[in-house]
């Protein structure tokens, strides 16, 4: 297992508490992009789906950063 696969073995709980916060930080919520920041491993992939579905909403950029220093 590495850091690029762990997001897709998550269980139903853990890729939906992922899910919830991804939304929230790209809807703004600097908060939840905070605690993205600490899971970015369990959270890329589906920040790279969220980005792909709304590359324009307002916390997009935000995301867009954080896989940044992911990929980096």
């Amino acid at each position: 297992m590495t850091a690029w696969d762990i997001g897709s073995r998550l269980a139903g709980p853990g890729r939906e508490g992922v899910q919830a916060k991804v939304a929230a930080a790209q809807g703004g919520d600097t908060k939840a992009l905070e605690q993205l920041q600490s899971i970015l491993p369990a959270a890329h992939l589906e920040i790279r789906r969220a980005l792909a579905e709304k590359p324009q909403a307002p916390g997009s950029p935000g995301l867009r950063t954080l896989l940044e220093l992911f990929d980096g």
